[in-house]
């Protein structure tokens, strides 16, 4: 009887430890580019200046956040940024690139609204999926967050705590992709030659995401487990 209950308590430890957990990491740009409040890894600027609490941004000049430590499908992203360049006729403007700018796809300010864009099966036919109109003004702060859940594919936008769209992502459009992946902000890809950017500012970028399983730190906790079973005889 001993023996059994002190093998149901290591099963009961073993399993009951998370195989992950959210890891939340939050950019503030108060004199660097590090996470305010983790250890997340640090924002990696392209070309833009702090100033007085704010990232300052030209076209193509925004910030980099290397991924791979991290679930590629599984986040909720969180920024309050405004762009200089929107409204009627300023065409696209990317906000977020999942695939180190190697596609005319993600996620965009098309003039003066929210717009997710994708390409079909059917290559180079494009698939839209638009926000409501008028909710972007040049330079107005607005606070953008964006879920997707890795189990459902669902993909979800607001702004301002108002929702914009939500769609399942099937052909996985929303998920950080490469051998390196890197969500990227602000800057638009080489395919359309970064013609389709914005200047603007930000105020933060928050990110809670899942860290791979720790199979690692397991494999350590089972070793640990066998020795302390033999040193007891259980």
């Amino acid at each position: 009887m001993r023996k059994s209950i002190s093998r149901f308590l290591i099963a009961s430890a073993v399993f009951a430890q998370p195989l992950c957990a959210h890891a939340s990491s939050r950019y503030d740009f108060n004199g660097d580019f590090g996470d305010t409040t983790g250890a997340g890894p640090n924002l990696s600027p392209l070309g833009g200046t702090l100033n007085a609490g704010f990232y300052e941004f030209a076209p193509n000049q925004g910030l980099t956040l290397a991924w791979s430590g991290f679930d590629r499908a599984t986040y909720d992203i969180t920024i309050r940024f405004s762009f200089t360049t929107v409204g009627a006729n300023a065409g696209y403007r990317k906000i977020l690139d999942f695939d180190g700018r190697t596609t005319d796809e993600d996620l965009y300010v098309f003039n003066e609204h929210l717009e997710f864009v994708e390409t079909t099966a059917a290559r180079g036919v494009e698939k839209l999926i638009d926000g409501p109109a008028g909710t972007f003004s040049p330079n107005q702060l607005v606070e953008l967050r964006l879920i997707r859940d890795g189990a459902s594919q669902l993909f979800s936008a607001s702004l301002n705590n108002v929702a914009q769209f939500s769609f399942k992502d099937v052909n996985g459009r929303a998920i950080f992709s490469g051998a390196n992946p890197v969500a990227t902000f602000f800057a638009d890809d080489t395919v359309t030659n970064q013609t389709e950017a914005s200047g603007g500012r930000v105020d933060f970028i928050a990110v809670s995401a899942v860290p791979l399983p720790m199979t690692l730190p397991l494999m350590a906790f089972g070793l640990g487990v066998l020795s302390w079973r033999r040193l007891w005889n259980v």
